[in-house]
């Protein structure tokens, strides 16, 4: 084959590849559970429940409890992570979206988004 044949076989196949995983991150949406489901078998999760508890490190780091129905769970978002912080206030319901973790034998949930 000639060598401007597998270059362009090439480009076409990284502009596929790219238009795919475009297209399968718009469609794709986490799993909606319960609080006292989640674990660390899921890659990333949406919960909808009250903040309970607000608190912010030295270090910008902000740390929520979150509760559901089912159960509470500590939330951690990471400075700069999320721009509309503004709406994280103790009582208001939220929707979160993050990745389940175990820290300390205890399941958290690190945000990266909120509405």
């Amino acid at each position: 084959m000639k060598e401007s044949l597998l270059i362009k076989i090439c480009l076409v196949s990284v502009v596929i590849g790219i238009v795919m995983m475009f297209i399968s991150s718009k469609t794709i949406h986490p799993k909606e559970i319960k609080i006292e489901d989640i674990s660390e078998k899921y890659n990333y999760v949406k919960i909808i429940g009250k903040i309970t508890e607000v608190s912010t490190s030295k270090s910008g780091t902000t740390f929520l409890k979150i509760k559901d129905d089912s159960g509470t769970i500590d939330g951690i978002i990471f400075k700069n992570s999320i721009k509309n912080l503004d709406v994280i206030k103790s009582g208001k319901k939220i929707e979160v979206i993050g990745k389940p973790e175990k820290y300390k034998e205890k399941m958290e949930i690190i945000i990266s988004s909120i509405q």
